[in-house]
């Protein structure tokens, strides 16, 4: 089979760490797959960057539209469409990419179309806090974008989405229950859709010793570390990075407590019980400081399903959030983590201390409870396994 995949990158985020993994597991299995992205960071040569001039990309933020402007008809003269017996997309928003090109492709090869976010049923944000729908599409929050004439842009916006669709024909996907249920809500409620859940490698997360960890990450042996992880730090508004720092203030008078953000710049207002580290694509990497750590936070206001949290499970870690994105689904209270009234920081910090005081003798049934979970929806290879089966029965057709 020959698979074309479209994103807006090919390694940064969690959208894109799933179709990285997705496309490597495909071509393991014999499947030629090449892929189309705005920001290109790999040397792969099956990677084509889509050329997208900066005047362009102010001038779509001037103009308030993140769905037209951008010249990507291009791509269905290149021989990796033409190729292609099926077109896998994933986000397709971040200011790179023609709505109306996906409409020309749904009526030339079938296509799959994977939301990671809400994006797609709302007017330009993607994610809706108050859960709202008008004429199909989730209302977007005030601080869902800084640029003024998106927020006032918003009926177009709508009407220009609203058209597109009506000629739309493609196969979605959500990786959670929560999202697919939103998603048939709104304006894109009939069209096919299939709940396939982003899998990690659970072998690759698996739980290292401690000690060694640390002593390679050069972090300290006496201390309870707490891990976040979030691409875009306090620069990204959905990861709640205001709440995460009422949580380090409750802290602040409890030096073996550590609290280690990935993923971030450094913050300079943190209390000196907080280190900072860059973000993490190379995953043997990252899956060290898993292993390294004592339990992982959630702050997200957000999530539509917080990939971070499948890996946190998959190092035997207990997981302290608010019930946001896949968290629900996964986490039981009090067992594998600790589900924090939605925004409560009182509750968010019972969740800490919860699982600072449990004995180092429950790790073994917190590994064990994660493990069941996770081998069977969860895993990397049950995710290959749906997607190659969707785009076989949707080639032979």
């Amino acid at each position: 089979m020959n698979i074309l995949s479209i994103n807006k990158a090919d390694k940064v985020g969690g959208a894109a760490e799933v179709a990285c993994s997705l496309n490597h597991g495909l071509q393991a299995r014999g499947h030629q797959v090449n892929m189309f992205v705005c920001d290109k960071t790999t040397n792969d040569p099956r990677v084509f960057k889509i050329p997208r001039p900066k005047w362009l990309f102010y001038l779509s933020h001037l103009l308030g539209t993140d769905i037209d402007l951008f010249n990507t008809d291009y791509i269905l003269e290149t021989e990796e469409f033409k190729q292609a017996d099926i077109i896998h997309c994933h986000n397709l928003h971040g200011h790179y990419f023609n709505l109306t090109t996906l409409v020309k492709m749904s009526k030339l090869k079938p296509v799959v179309w994977t939301l990671h976010d809400l994006w797609a049923s709302t007017p330009y944000c993607s994610h809706s806090l108050s859960g709202k729908i008008s004429d199909g599409f989730y209302e977007c929050p005030s601080m869902a974008s800084r640029s003024w004439v998106k927020q006032h842009n918003q009926t177009y916006l709508r009407s220009k989405k609203t058209k597109l669709y009506s000629e739309l024909k493609v196969n979605l996907v959500a990786p959670s229950l929560w999202l697919a249920n939103k998603i048939k809500a709104g304006i894109l409620g009939q069209q096919p859709l299939a709940v396939i859940h982003n899998g990690v490698d659970l072998a690759k997360f698996s739980k290292q010793d401690k000690i060694k960890t640390r002593i390679e990450l050069n972090l300290p042996q006496d201390l309870k570390i707490v891990l976040l992880a979030a691409s875009g730090g306090k620069d990204n508004i959905w990861k709640g990075w205001d709440y995460a720092h009422q949580v380090f203030a409750a802290f602040t008078d409890r030096p073996e407590v550590l609290f280690l953000c990935l993923g971030g710049k450094a913050d300079r207002q943190a209390p000196d019980n907080v280190i900072f580290v860059d973000y993490i694509a190379e995953q043997t990497l990252l899956a060290k400081y898993f292993s390294a750590s004592d339990i992982f936070l959630l702050t997200s206001t957000a999530e539509s399903f917080a990939l971070v949290v499948i890996e946190a499970m998959a190092a035997s870690l207990p997981v302290v959030s608010w019930p946001v994105g896949v968290v629900a689904e996964v986490i039981e209270h009090q067992v594998n983590g600790y589900v924090a009234q939605y925004l409560n920081i009182s509750d968010l910090v019972n969740g800490l201390e919860y699982f600072l005081k449990t004995n180092q003798g429950e790790q073994p049934k917190i590994l064990s409870d994660n493990q069941n979970k996770l081998t069977g929806d969860y895993s990397e290879k049950t995710m290959i396994d749906k997607y190659e089966k969707l785009f076989t029965d949707l080639t032979v057709k």
